[in-house]
């Protein structure tokens, strides 16, 4: 969606390699800004000076060697710039090591400083840039924002709105034995509620099996908490999207992921689609294939 051009601020926009500032950079240049990537710390200040005297919004980020550049000179250079460009913004981008080694790992790409192992370089740049933190004007944590939201996220600091972008809802039932999905922003744990596993005629069934369900629903609290989760997610929801965020994933565990987490993962389900219908929802059962083969209608079911 296109956006007036606004009397916008020059930013400098840092951060670790790795933690999207190419992106962030397309983001600002999408939005009427001129970038400029790698800039080397003498060089900071003319360019700067120039985008002021010609009254072009600039998003530059600087080329900070974390094997030359210490922390103390880092803060000295960006107090000086500071001073000396008051209405200068400073977007920190962050993320935490671990998954910076796998972002690099996936890509299968060399770090720009890399002289001594991909896990050394990037912590001497987490110190590096931790130290830098306190100048931000705005903070980033681009561990679980893809492209779009980052985009989304920059333009809400412009106070520009490019529209409401579709939520894209994963909700994982899963089994705790087999450990918790690691990319939910929310875990909700069902081993609060009376478990079917100890009915012996229910224990070969699902959750997705009318009379596991009726089991677990028999109880007031499987209400109570539903009348709660409920009103949770329908004001949170909106307030992720509004934030910015396209997708969430939620997880929903019990022991072992077949009876409690599954039942009450359709129940959620059910009800995000009658309440959100331009949401997309979307319904995984991590442990399906462990399920006992006397559920046999399940794969028709799932469909």
């Amino acid at each position: 969606m296109a956006v007036e051009q606004g009397p916008f601020p020059s930013f400098l926009v840092y951060g670790p390699s790795g933690t999207g500032l190419h992106t962030a950079l397309k983001a600002f240049r999408q939005l009427y800004f001129m970038t400029v990537a790698g800039v080397s710390p003498d060089s900071l200040e003319r360019i700067l000076s120039v985008s002021e005297s010609e009254n072009q919004p600039l998003a530059i980020s600087p080329a900070l060697d974390p094997y030359e550049v210490s922390p103390g000179e880092a803060a000295t250079l960006f107090t000086a710039l500071s001073q000396n460009h008051p209405n200068l913004k400073r977007l920190y981008l962050s993320c935490p090591t671990e998954v910076l080694i796998q972002r690099y790992a996936a890509a299968e790409k060399q770090h720009p400083y890399d002289k001594t192992g991909i896990r050394d370089v990037i912590e001497r740049e987490q110190s590096l840039y931790k130290a830098l933190k306190s100048f931000s004007d705005y903070h980033i944590d681009t561990s679980t924002t893809n492209n779009r939201e980052l985009e989304l996220k920059i333009a809400k600091i412009l106070n520009l709105d490019l529209g409401v972008e579709p939520m894209s809802v994963t909700l994982t039932s899963f089994g705790f034995k087999n450990g918790v999905p690691t990319d939910a922003e929310m875990i909700f744990d069902m081993r609060f509620l009376p478990n079917p596993f100890y009915e012996e005629s229910l224990r070969p069934q699902t959750g997705l099996d009318q009379p596991v369900i009726d089991y677990i629903f028999q109880f007031p609290e499987t209400h109570e908490f539903m009348k709660h989760w409920q009103n949770l997610l329908a004001q949170t929801l909106p307030l992720y999207q509004r934030q910015g965020k396209t997708r969430i994933n939620i997880g929903v565990g019990c022991t072992g992921g077949q009876h409690r987490s599954v039942a009450l993962t359709m129940a959620l389900s059910n009800f995000l689609k009658t309440t959100f219908p331009n949401f997309n929802i979307r319904t995984i059962h991590r442990e399906q294939n462990h399920w006992p083969q006397q559920a046999s209608t399940v794969k028709e079911r799932l469909r």
